[in-house]
């Protein structure tokens, strides 16, 4: 019997390298249905991404319901729950360079009567307890004991404006099992 690799598939290797390339050392602006977002550099670039693109077909109506979104990078998907009426919005990420662009949307979108973002490491830092929603784009590959074993590695070129490993690759599915047992 033939042992499975653990490597991309080239398709895969192709688009990851052409989503690396949208990174830049500039703060940017993105359209999300019709939205504008800020982009900073270091920080998960989702408005591309197809999980979050799946995530956003499934939202409907948040009117009055208490949100988390976890591993908010930019703010998108809290800032788009807030925007369809979500009464409060909690949007954590373990990534600081993400917290900041993060607020900088609440601020841009005037939400910052209802919304909070928290540097948090998964649930470690969330003193609410009790939330309606959790959005989670959680990191979409896997890796056995540590990242480089993805086999998506960012371009040289590329390294210095890339967010953390992690809100790419999941070790040994901790995160995701984390996620689990304390959400």
């Amino acid at each position: 019997m033939k042992k499975l690799e653990n490597t991309p598939s080239k398709d895969l290797d192709s688009r990851f390298k052409k989503y690396c390339e949208s990174y830049s050392s500039n703060i940017n602006t993105v359209s999300v249905q019709g939205i504008d977002f800020l982009v900073y550099p270091n920080v998960y670039r989702a408005e591309s991404a197809s999980t979050t693109s799946t995530i956003l077909r499934t939202m409907d109506d948040f009117e009055g319901l208490r949100v988390l979104d976890m591993g908010c990078g930019t703010g998108i998907l809290g800032i788009i729950a807030a925007l369809k009426g979500a009464s409060y919005v909690m949007m954590a990420d373990i990534n600081d360079a993400a917290i900041e662009n993060t607020k900088a949307n609440i601020e841009k979108h005037q939400l910052s009567h209802r919304t909070k973002a928290v540097t948090s490491d998964l649930f470690s830092n969330i003193t609410e307890k009790s939330f309606d929603i959790i959005l989670f784009n959680m990191p979409f590959l896997y890796a056995k004991e540590n990242p480089s074993e993805a086999s998506l590695t960012p371009p040289e070129h590329k390294a210095k404006v890339m967010p953390p490993p992690e809100s790419f690759v999941d070790v040994g599915y901790k995160t995701i099992r984390r996620f689990m047992t304390e959400a």
